[in-house]
Parts: structure tokens; C-alpha cells; sequence
């Protein structure tokens, strides 16, 4: 298995801390930070940790579709510490089942699973949701999610 590269581990205050600092030295980015904070604030223990992937390799800012996957498990599965998983792994497995994490924003959209999923868990600005991945709306190239489609197979589990 390929060694993952490029981590930073940093506690759930220091986290929010960084995408507040990121939005108010560029307000833009508020829109896609907003989310990631209201879930650090439903965790509600600044004590536990993530493990992420940086933006880039000289940033000390953490990728958004990679803190997103370590905040779900935090919330989900109610771990201490969270590591972002390897590309060729399952995000997270409920029940059994396995469920591939996405985050979208305006500013970025998520690129598409390579693994073989029938639920997949989406996080965006407007809120969480468990949907398959026939709901997802994909870009012009048809390579990156861009958002999904709310309908019947759709469960909403958090609106901000």
C-alpha cells in the first residue's frame, strides 16, 4: 500500500482555528469554510484530533475534502482521532456497509469515488447527505461531483 504523504495532524480548535484565519484574510473562502466549522462545533470536543492532507505542499492549510472524511468519522463513529484514509480504501463502513465521503464547495468540487459504493455520504454548504451515487451531479467533463440531486433516495442528516 502506497505510504500517504503531505499529513498534519492538529487538534479540532486548531483546525477551526485555521479556516476562520482562512476566511477573514480571504472572505471568499467563508462560503466553503462555514460548513467544516459547524461540524467541528457538532463534535463539540476541541480535544480530538485529525490527520489531513495540507492544501499543498507549502500550505498550512488542510484540504477541505480531507478534513471533511476525519470530521465524519469523528462524528459518526465517535473516535478519538481521525486519519485520512488511502484512495484505495472504503472512507467508512457503517453497519457493514461501505460509504464513500465527499465534500463540494463552490470553490472546489469532489472528485469522482474509484471505489465501488452503493451509498455515498456528501457534505457541502448547504448541509450532509446519504444518497447513492446516481445523485450526483457531476461537472461539464464529467469529472468532478459538483453537487447532488435531493430526491426520494436522498437522506438529509444535517442542514446548516
Amino acid at each position: 500500500m502506497k505510504k500517504q504523504t503531505n499529513l498534519i495532524t492538529v487538534k479540532l480548535s486548531v483546525a477551526r482555528a485555521m479556516l476562520e484565519e482562512d476566511f477573514k484574510v480571504r472572505p471568499a473562502n467563508k462560503s466553503s469554510n462555514m460548513p467544516l466549522i459547524n461540524l467541528i462545533n457538532l463534535i463539540n470536543n476541541d480535544d480530538l484530533t485529525i490527520t489531513c492532507e495540507r492544501a499543498s505542499a507549502t500550505s498550512n492549510l488542510l484540504n477541505r475534502g480531507s478534513m471533511f472524511e476525519c470530521l465524519i468519522r469523528l462524528w459518526l463513529l465517535e473516535q478519538k482521532t481521525s486519519k485520512k484514509r488511502n484512495a484505495k480504501m472504503t472512507d467508512l463502513y457503517i453497519n457493514g456497509e461501505p460509504i464513500e465521503v465527499k465534500y463540494a464547495s463552490a470553490k472546489g468540487y469532489a472528485s469522482l469515488s474509484k471505489m465501488p459504493t452503493t451509498r455515498v455520504l456528501f457534505g457541502n454548504q448547504y448541509g450532509i447527505y446519504l444518497t447513492t451515487p446516481n445523485n450526483l451531479v457531476l461537472d461539464n467533463c464529467q469529472k468532478h461531483i459538483k453537487t447532488i440531486k435531493i430526491n426520494k433516495d436522498t437522506q438529509t442528516l444535517v442542514e446548516w
